[in-house]
């Protein structure tokens, strides 16, 4: 069996509803459609001074076999978005190594995550996944309320915002907010290594902010 991570971005979500609302239902939804070991995750996002798309963001480990297709999703889900709006709906593979599942977050209480998704410019892939595995997800994981990392590589895409998403995407698990202004994040986000690979060398970003719908 093969899994695969879903990543459902609804844009422009009702605020109306509760994150209890949210979890449950969507939870319910796509029950009916994919066969997964774990709940799917429900997130909100939250402005910062990166990003402030509103986007409701549904993480979800498939089996290949279970795949839906987007119109079924589509159709699934507005009802409860509550106005005919759109989707960004993809399929990744892990990163990981081939003997690890992979991992959704799936605690009960309240965090942050970090959706980070980039692509490098052509040639640059290799030095891009060394500096992610060698360099920056290490120096992450010294940093005061860090949870955890993963990574994946985009498979497909339909609709949305975007006509083709980043390739690569990194998901970050924190317990609060207060993190990104320690001392051990801002020596992991400017090293010299991430200069010469980010900024220099990665022609297409998209990040969120993103806070789970928790019932905490």
């Amino acid at each position: 069996m093969v899994a695969y991570l879903l990543v459902i971005l609804a844009y422009k979500a009702s605020q109306e509803r509760s994150a209890v609302d949210w979890q449950d239902d969507v939870a319910g939804a796509l029950g009916t459609l994919v066969r997964s070991a774990v709940v799917p995750a429900v997130y909100r996002s939250v402005a910062d001074d990166t990003t402030g798309s509103d986007v409701l963001a549904i993480l979800c480990a498939v089996d290949c076999t279970s795949l839906p297709e987007y119109f079924d999703i589509q159709k699934l889900l507005t009802p409860l978005l509550g106005y005919p709006g759109y989707l960004d709906i993809r399929v990744y593979e892990t990163l990981q190594r081939e003997s690890e599942a992979i991992e959704v977050p799936t605690s009960a209480t309240k965090h942050y995550l970090v959706f980070n998704a980039m692509t490098p410019d052509d040639g640059v892939d290799g030095e891009f996944n060394d500096w992610y595995a060698d360099e920056h997800i290490p120096m992450l994981r010294a940093v005061p309320g860090w949870r955890a990392s993963t990574r994946f590589r985009l498979l497909s895409a339909r609709a949305g915002t975007i006509s083709r998403p980043p390739r690569y995407l990194a998901l970050h698990e924190w317990e609060t907010r207060e993190a990104f202004a320690t001392p051990e994040f801002k020596a992991a986000t400017s090293t010299p290594w991430r200069r010469r690979v980010v900024v220099e060398r990665v022609h297409q970003k998209e990040r969120h902010l993103l806070e789970y719908c928790s019932r905490m």
